[in-house]
């Protein structure tokens, strides 16, 4: 796969390949879209999370040049949308929900309809994709044979053919089955992590997100909430301070200290309890457990799911997630 890295050399590493800025969008009277704002560098994987109606798929349509911007600016690879339109949109490759094709033909027949769209790209390009998706055993059957996860993969072949730096996703394992997303999911960490490409995807298949991800923008009523790395979801914290979870064979000792030095906890029963700490409190709390005989058996950072830290962004927001 050697040959489907990009060129991201000629961008300077603090140079986003999708600059999303202030971005809103009107049909009509109706606001759908105030003042987005995120950015994407070359080799991340971005999710777009947000309810249904949120604005996620208006606001991949407005990158994509599918619908107007009423305000703000969009740029792929310092390419304005807008303004330069054909340049931007040459370094994006994307698939929009299922993508459209011709049943009666081949997969490798239908992605050489794609191919005689563009001009320059060499011949050699139609197999690299297909292998670069897996599909090279079954490329010449006809899509009626095809499972949509097949059909998914080719669709992705299709996007890549121009060797996109930016890659678009809107739910893009709808209908798939877990081996299917699985598949899809391994060939777009590929792409990114290994050859350059950034990746915009959005999903409401949360779990799912939180194993392709390396950070997530949450929107809600066409508002940006936040922009999280998963490093960032993962450590929990209240207050800036750091949670735990602590499981002891003493827990009175463990309440003891708890106490001694005015620790912040809650019994998740069997011993475990959650416990809040400044930063810093770690070592002296562990000496004090030790030396009371509370006999710590595990000791850890709480890690929050990617839907904890999403139902509590859109909490936060004031929204609801119906």
């Amino acid at each position: 796969m050697d040959n489907l890295s990009v060129q991201t050399q000629s961008l300077p590493a603090e140079s986003p390949v999708l600059s999303v800025k202030s971005v809103s969008k009107c049909f009509g009277q109706r606001q759908v879209l105030t003042n987005v704002s995120f950015e994407i560098y070359p080799g991340e994987i971005l999710g777009l999370l947000g309810p249904n109606g949120s604005g996620k798929t208006t606001t991949i349509k407005l990158a994509l040049g599918l619908l107007n911007i009423t305000s703000g600016e969009i740029a792929i690879c310092g390419y304005n949308v807008k303004t330069d339109f054909q340049k931007a949109v040459s370094k994006t490759g994307a698939i929009i929900e299922n993508p459209e094709m011709y049943k009666n033909l081949t997969g490798r027949q239908n992605l050489m309809q794609y191919y005689r769209m563009y001009d320059g790209i060499p011949i050699e390009r139609v197999n690299e994709v297909i292998k670069a998706v897996h599909l090279e055993r079954r490329i010449d059957e006809k899509i009626s044979k095809y499972s949509l996860g097949m059909r998914q993969r080719l669709g992705l072949a299709q996007a890549l053919l121009n060797s996109p730096k930016l890659l678009m996703l809107d739910e893009p394992t709808n209908g798939l089955d877990p081996e299917g997303i699985k598949e899809l999911r391994d060939t777009v960490i590929d792409l990114s992590h290994n050859h350059g490409v950034a990746v915009l995807v959005s999903s409401h298949l949360l779990s799912e997100l939180e194993n392709l991800c390396d950070k997530v923008c949450v929107i809600n009523g066409g508002k940006t909430v936040g922009t999280k790395t998963m490093e960032e979801i993962k450590h929990a914290t209240v207050d800036g301070k750091e949670v735990y979870i602590l499981k002891v064979k003493d827990c009175e000792g463990a309440k003891e200290v708890f106490a001694s030095l005015d620790v912040e906890f809650s019994e998740r029963g069997d011993g475990e309890y959650a416990i809040t700490l400044n930063e810093g409190d770690c070592d002296k709390l562990i000496s004090e457990l030790a030396s009371h005989g509370a006999g710590i058996k595990y000791f850890a950072p709480q890690e929050k799911s990617l839907e904890d830290a999403f139902m509590e962004m859109i909490k936060n927001s004031g929204g609801s997630v119906i």
